[in-house]
Parts: structure tokens; C-alpha cells; sequence
């Protein structure tokens, strides 16, 4: 390839670069912010599935890439430095180099989203046990539960450690968001976009669902769940 086309790629290269950090910065941060959205789209392990296979596409398209034409300049700009010519189209000099950059930011796309729901277990379920993880917390001593428009508020007892219920309800979630939602089907945490949220000084905390559709299994699994855990108090 001549200087031009090296030059080109390094600069495809590099743009994408650019979007992804963004791109993982505000995936990462759930550690830090527990509104942030998680890519729980699918698991972990899926992400990285998918980041296999993407970066299996870009070899391919980088090895046929070494038999195309090198990338000719349409010119030179003020400092005198050559300028590329414009992206080509499939078939043309150069595609498969630029399609074998797209497949590489795609593939490191989904391998920060599993980064970063395994980092939002680990910062959550610190110190739970995996089995503790993947179990559904049976919300104990429970004595209202509320409806809302967003989700559901559910009320317990004065002597409930309430802090300590919803960190093991986040716990929970996270633990859901990385093995993909498909273990306890019967959870209202086991629902793509729910927050939980403690409501301090008042002894409840809000389940809420980022989604007309995440608010309907809410309020449908909400109240079996209680119930649940109200017929093993007695």
C-alpha cells in the first residue's frame, strides 16, 4: 500500500478510536453512577460472542483488503500534504479496509459492554456469594405495596434494614444484566431497564422500569413475589 493509503487507514483508525472511548467511558460508569443504563441488551458472554465474530469479519475483509489497488490523492492540501480521495464504494479501492475498521470498533463496542456489565456485578454483589447473586431476594417484611406510574413502591416494617434489602435487590439486577435475564423468570428485578431505588426515611424502596412494557411485568410479578416471601414468614 502507498504512504497515502497507510496515512488513511491510520486515520479511519484513529476517528474510530476517538468513538469509542466516549463510547466506553459511559459504559464503564455504571460503577459509579447507578442511573446509568447498562448495555444489558444481552450478556456478557453474548457481547463477547459477538465481538468474536466481528473481529473474525475484519480479518477476512483485511485480508482481501491486501489485493486491492492502493488508495490514490485527489490533491494536495496548503501544507502540501496529499489528500485522499473520498471513502469508496464496495468493490472500489479501499472498501475492504474501511469495512475491516467498522468490524474492529464494533467488535471492541460489545467487548467494553461485557466489561462493563461484569463491572457492574462485581461493584454491586461485592461479597455475595454467586448462588446469593443469582437467587431472587424475598422481600421480607413487607407491609405495602404501591403502584406507580413508573414502576411500584414497596414499604416494609420499621426494624427492616432497608439498606441493606436494596443493595442486595441491585446486587440482584446487575447479577441479571450480566447472565443475560434468564434464570428467575419469575423476579420482577429480572426485567431489561429496571432502577432500584431506597427511599430514605421512609422505609421503601421503588422498583422502576425504564419502559412501558418493563412497568406492565413489574407490576404483574411484583405482588406474586410478596406473596412468596409472605407465606414462607408464616
Amino acid at each position: 500500500m502507498t504512504i497515502v493509503g497507510e496515512q488513511r487507514s491510520s486515520f479511519i483508525d484513529g476517528a474510530l478510536w476517538f468513538v469509542l472511548l466516549g463510547a466506553t467511558a459511559a459504559l464503564l460508569g455504571v460503577g459509579c453512577a447507578r442511573t446509568a443504563r447498562l448495555p444489558d441488551e444481552m450478556s456478557a458472554d453474548a457481547h463477547r460472542q459477538e465481538a468474536r465474530g466481528e473481529r473474525l469479519v475484519a480479518r477476512a475483509h483485511r485480508a482481501a483488503g491486501k489485493h486491492e489497488e492502493p488508495t490514490k490523492a485527489i490533491g494536495a492540501d496548503p501544507a502540501g500534504l496529499p489528500v485522499p480521495a473520498p471513502a469508496p464504494l464496495p468493490g472500489e479501492s479501499g472498501w475492504h479496509l474501511l469495512e475491516a475498521a467498522r468490524h474492529r470498533f464494533h467488535a471492541r463496542q460489545h467487548e467494553a459492554a461485557a466489561h462493563a456489565l461484569e463491572h457492574a456485578e462485581e461493584s454491586e454483589c461485592r461479597g455475595v456469594a454467586g448462588v446469593a447473586r443469582a437467587a431472587c431476594p424475598m422481600l421480607l417484611n413487607v407491609t405495602a405495596v404501591m403502584e406507580l406510574d413508573n414502576g411500584v413502591r414497596v414499604r416494609f416494617r420499621p426494624e427492616t434494614n432497608v439498606a441493606q434489602v436494596a443493595s442486595l435487590m441491585r446486587c440482584h439486577l446487575a447479577y441479571a444484566a450480566a447472565h443475560g435475564f434468564d434464570r428467575v423468570a419469575a423476579c420482577p428485578l429480572y426485567v431489561r431497564g429496571v432502577q432500584v431505588r431506597e427511599m430514605p426515611g421512609s422505609a421503601s424502596i421503588e422498583v422502576i422500569g425504564g419502559s412501558p412494557e418493563a412497568v406492565a411485568e413489574i407490576h404483574g410479578r411484583i405482588h406474586e413475589v410478596v406473596g412468596i416471601a409472605a407465606g414462607a414468614q408464616d
